[in-house]
């Protein structure tokens, strides 16, 4: 069922008094719940209904009848305020509701609360309020998350009661995917209950035009890439507009092509972390390359390919250094804002030195979609574009390229090319050249003469770095890098030692648990060096040791303190 369809047959329902049940189904997050408010609130903008009281309640949590009788009291509101709730306001419209049913009941409750417990009768007065309930709209959503002691059967013939004996209007809104061993009873009350049954299977068009209501240039943007994939469940949708949106913030003057690689790498992240039974894992994402997939084919798994398809229609071809600081912000829910604004300035000048037009992009599309070019001419197209951008080139890439090379027998240009490469990279930061930093993970081959360039580049680094600024940066960012642990370890026990007490102030605590994390980087045993200097310092004292301790080091129990020393 459409949203065209289900939007005439609730205009339909709210535009009568006539008391029914509407039944609307559907999986987890394709919108049931947002789409009724959305048009439940179309429809109370243009006065389109004749009841004038409305009432939603979720069941999730809920384990009685009695609870949910009294939460459809409780959460009654004026079909105005449907899109607000209840508060305040909206409770003292429900007392002055049931001013009557209050007045006929006083008497009974002074005398009772004379005799009983004042609490209890106050609970029963409130509970039966319920009996106030009557010629109003009714929503009850989640019967899925309904608690245990609450049945379908209980709800279904609530339902029934609304309608029939109240002349409510009842919607209810359930995932019948999810009802387990009550789905039978379900259907069995179903056929009895509702007045109309529909089954909510809305297309990526109309779950965005649901779900996407500013209708400003970052929602024409989500629009087209969220089509490109197909995603109709608006719980997600919603997500990645949130995400997306932030980047009005980061990126409040940026270049527009960045700001299209930002959202499409959004909706892509977003998509796979919270829809993961239909997108790719992202993992497979970070490491993907469209080069890498053609020259290592006989590696690739089957369920890869589909993936493979899909990201070569999306337009993704790899993740860069600015993809991969938006897919990290997504995975953890919320963004770096330092590294997204970096990374966006360097994908800036980036974009303005290439394009998917440059003379190696082009050469690789000839080798993927035309077989009417002879190899020599196509080998040479590569080696050729790929010279004139090598600055643009990233290291899975030069990796493909050198394999397809080397398999080609053109071993020279090969050479040649990673020589460019290198010259090109030669002053670069020492991380670029550790091959663990880049993307390989389509490979289970890595060029030998790549492997061992960036060898010899990190086998001649000597790190001039002064270790007590590195360890104050590191316990202030609380972070680190591969190079950092050698760093300290090359110090020496006695070194290390001595470095530890230059450390003073509010970043001491921090920089003894960054050791130790750098050190359980290492591996189960740790490091030795870092190990048995902090476990050395402890046994200097009591308090020492108890410092240590509660910054969490684990002392060995043969570990003992020379009071002396202290």
């Amino acid at each position: 069922m459409s949203i065209k369809i289900l939007r005439s047959e609730i205009a339909r329902f709210l535009s009568t008094e006539d008391a029914e049940v509407l039944v609307v189904k559907g999986a987890w997050g394709v919108g049931k719940t947002f789409a009724w408010k959305a048009l439940l609130a179309e429809a109370t903008d243009q006065g389109k209904f004749k009841l004038k009281n409305y009432s939603y309640v979720s069941l999730f949590g809920l384990n009685s009848l009695e609870d949910l009788r009294y939460s459809i009291f409780e959460n009654t509101v004026p079909i105005a305020r449907s899109a607000d709730g209840p508060d305040e306001s909206t409770f003292a419209f429900l007392m002055s509701k049931a001013s009557e049913f209050w007045r006929k009941l006083k008497p009974v409750a002074e005398l009772g609360a004379g005799i009983f417990n004042k609490k209890g009768i106050t609970d029963v007065i409130f509970r039966s309020m319920f009996l106030t309930v009557r010629n109003q709209i009714v929503c009850i959503d989640d019967l899925e998350r309904r608690g245990e002691g609450l049945k379908v059967k209980d709800v279904m013939g609530l339902a029934s009661f609304l309608n029939v004996e109240r002349g409510c209007k009842v919607v209810l809104l359930l995932n019948d995917g999810a009802l387990g061993n009550e789905k039978d009873d379900f259907e069995k009350q179903l056929e009895k209950v509702a007045d109309v049954s529909m089954t909510f299977l809305p297309s990526a068009p109309e779950s965005i035009s649901i779900a996407l209501t500013t209708a400003d240039e970052l929602d024409e943007l989500l629009a087209v890439n969220i089509q490109k994939l197909e995603i109709t469940n608006i719980r997600v949708i919603k997500k990645i507009e949130r995400f997306a949106r932030l980047s009005g913030r980061l990126l409040p003057d940026c270049d527009q092509n960045v700001r299209k690689q930002f959202v499409a790498t959004v909706v892509l992240g977003a998509w796979c972390v919270h829809e993961p039974d239909r997108a790719p894992p992202l993992d497979f994402v970070r490491r993907y390359s469209s080069i890498a997939f053609t020259m290592n084919s006989k590696n690739v798994k089957d369920e890869e390919i589909p993936w493979d398809e899909l990201l070569t229609m999306y337009g993704f071809s790899h993740a860069d250094e600015f993809d991969d600081a938006i897919l990290d912000s997504v995975a953890n829910g919320y963004f770096d804002e330092e590294r997204i604004r970096v990374e966006a300035e360097k994908a800036k000048k980036k974009l303005r030195q290439n394009s998917d037009d440059d003379a190696y992009s082009k050469a690789w599309s000839t080798y993927h979609t035309t077989l009417a070019v002879e190899d020599d001419v196509v080998l040479d197209a590569i080696y050729r574009g790929g010279l004139e951008t090598i600055d643009n080139i990233s290291l899975v890439n030069l990796n493909a390229t050198l394999l397809l090379f080397h398999e080609m027998d053109w071993s020279d240009e090969a050479d040649k090319f990673l020589g460019a490469y290198m010259d090109h990279h030669r002053n670069d930061p020492i991380d670029f050249f550790d091959i663990r930093n880049h993307h390989t993970g389509m490979f289970d081959t890595i060029d030998e003469r790549l492997a061992e360039a960036f060898k010899q580049k990190l086998d001649g680094y000597v790190d001039k770095r002064e270790p007590r600024d590195v360890l104050l940066n590191i316990a202030e960012s609380k972070s680190f890098g591969r190079r950092d642990l050698p760093l300290f370890e090359a110090l020496g026990a006695a070194g290390l030692e001595a470095l530890i007490y230059k450390i003073e102030g509010k970043l001491l605590r921090p920089a003894i648990e960054m050791l130790l994390a750098m050190s359980r980087s290492k591996g189960e045993k740790g490091s030795e060096v870092i190990i048995s200097v902090l476990e050395a310092i402890a046994a200097k004292s009591p308090l020492r040791k108890r410092r240590f301790r509660s910054w969490g080091l684990k002392l060995a129990p043969d570990v003992q303190v020379d009071i002396a020393e202290e």
